[in-house]
């Protein structure tokens, strides 16, 4: 990163650290760019406050780059999507002092176990054994969670902003910076809209990706729309195994991972018929299909959603100043559990993790104070 995107001292305000201005010039990037207010401090502008977004910010944060963060939703998300955080995703978590606040909201050191017809067992993939990153290999999780302890973890930095409730309306590029369009809603729920200069933008910002579609990069790969997996989040399950199942019967494929304090999560292979993707999931359905592992009622059911999976990655991970990580760059389907992890190993790849470091950004930033460890 220039020297411009450095901490220095003096530069705290947020007039200071976000330099806003009443219009933003249309037209490609070859127009000529609008000029820098002098005092204005660049900054890396993050689309999308989910857990790679949020990871992002806490290590950048972590070494003084001035962040802000935009986020289209009111608040961070309930939907528990990803349960599984591994040890590559912790050691990162650990370069923003965040792993002690990580723990409690993980079942550490699980395994898995694959079992075929009839239930015969194939393979126990114990989760003990020797830590390769100093922690364990595979740890269930809630992702609200995840995202409640990244969120808290930005308060430390008075140098990183956080927007709920704002959306990317439009990117324009120039040699040295990026324009950004913000939409939000003011005190009286009006239309506000704010342009916003920034060194980098990393679109963290999911499937759906504002940034990438900004940016047009296709995304190339295969979907898989006749194969319906039906995800269902249970509470209060007796299932407490330290490890998770995965059940090869090609008359009902099944994936059982117990979590933290009750949860498990339950992903059945459907068939024709049973239940479109995307809509609304009978209970009735969920309750047969739950009816040989146990009994459920409908305010035990945390969520339930019947998905597709893709397989896709963009056709470019980079455009200029702008940049794509998770769900924005690459989508897989899940069993492996790497789609939030994979979307982690982006963050770490991406940010600084010690002064001075030279990444993929084109240039390391500068000393910074060490971050305050967040509490668990």
């Amino acid at each position: 990163m220039p020297d411009s995107l450095r901490p220095g001292p003096g530069r705290s305000s947020q007039a200071e650290r976000l330099h806003v201005q009443p219009t933003l010039p249309k037209g490609p990037s070859t127009a000529i760019p609008p000029p820098a207010s002098s005092g204005a401090t660049p900054l890396v502008l993050v689309v999308g406050a989910g857990p790679v977004g949020l990871t992002a910010a806490n290590l950048l944060g972590a070494l003084g780059v001035r962040v802000l963060v935009v986020e289209r939703h009111a608040t961070t998300s309930d939907d528990a999507k990803a349960i599984s955080l591994d040890d590559e995703s912790l050691r990162t978590l650990q370069l923003a002092d965040l792993d002690e606040a990580a723990y409690p909201i993980i079942v550490p050191g699980t395994g898995a176990r694959y079992y075929g017809v009839g239930g015969r067992p194939l393979v126990h993939a114990r989760g003990t054994g020797k830590r390769r990153y100093g922690h364990p290999f595979k740890n269930p999780f809630a992702q609200p969670d995840l995202e409640r302890v990244l969120r808290s973890a930005l308060d430390r930095f008075p140098h990183v902003d956080i927007r709920f409730g704002t959306r990317l309306v439009e990117l324009s590029q120039y040699p040295d910076r990026v324009w950004a369009t913000l939409a939000s809603a003011d005190e009286d729920g009006d239309a506000v809209t704010q342009q916003i200069e920034a060194a980098y933008v990393l679109g963290c910002d999911g499937g759906r990706s504002t940034v990438r579609e900004q940016l047009s990069v296709p995304m190339r790969g295969r979907s898989c729309p006749d194969d319906v997996w039906l995800v269902v989040d249970t509470l209060k399950d007796p299932h407490d195994e330290g490890y998770g199942m995965h059940v090869g019967d090609p008359d009902r494929p099944l994936v059982i991972v117990p979590g933290r304090a009750g949860r498990c999560r339950y992903e059945f292979r459907l068939g024709q018929g049973e239940c479109a993707p995307g809509g609304a999931v009978p209970f009735g359905l969920v309750r047969d299909l739950l009816r040989p592992h146990r009994d459920i009622t409908p305010e035990q059911v945390e969520r339930s959603v019947a998905y597709t999976f893709h397989a896709l990655l963009a056709e470019r991970l980079r455009d200029g100043r702008c940049f794509l990580l998770g769900d924005a760059a690459h989508m897989m389907p899940p069993f492996a559990g790497q789609g939030l992890n994979s979307s982690v190993r982006d963050a770490a790849n991406l940010c600084p993790t010690e002064p001075g470091a030279v990444t993929a950004l084109p240039r390391g930033v500068c000393s910074a104070p060490a971050s305050p460890p967040v509490q668990p």
